[in-house]
């Protein structure tokens, strides 16, 4: 029994002897998998990355009570919106306030303007209100690009 399970495999995994049996090794579909798995990697990387900075953005909101702060607004106000808009606002006056503190820091660092307390302070008070009226626009911005895409639903789903 054995001996013709044997024989059956042999004649199953005979190779014909006219075909040419190389060893199929192609350099050039190598180096593509190559580059390719190189490619994945890196966005595998960077995928990663984007996912540690959100955590970290997520991390400091909630850590300076901004988002809890804009949440109780909104529960005052009784509207979402008005705890939406709170939220940009702060966000971005706090972390323009910081990132000017920040950058005029490192500006006085290589041109020597001022001391380094009046730099920092200066700077972030600057930030404070850049970063005030620049909530306020991003706020606009937002609110315009909703109101275009809710008209263009609206639109749309009354055609059908």
């Amino acid at each position: 029994m054995i001996s013709l399970l044997i024989s059956a495999a042999n004649i199953l995994l005979q190779i014909d002897s006219s075909t040419n049996v190389d060893n199929d090794f192609a350099p050039g579909l190598f180096f593509f998998a190559m580059i390719a798995i190189a490619i994945m990697l890196i966005l595998f990387g960077v995928g990663v990355a984007i996912v540690l900075l959100c955590c970290l953005c997520l991390l400091a909101l909630t850590s300076l009570g901004i988002i809890s702060s804009a949440v109780l607004y909104g529960l005052y106000k009784k509207s979402f919106l008005s705890g939406f808009r709170a939220l940009v606002i702060a966000a971005s006056t706090i972390f323009t306030g910081i990132f000017s503190a920040v950058s005029s820091s490192v500006i006085n660092e290589f041109f020597h303007i001022s001391s380094t307390r009046n730099v920092l302070v200066l700077g972030f008070l600057f930030g404070l209100v850049v970063g005030f009226f620049n909530g306020k626009l991003a706020n606009l911005v937002l609110q315009k690009v909703l109101t275009f895409f809710k008209d263009k639903v609206l639109t749309r789903s009354s055609l059908s």
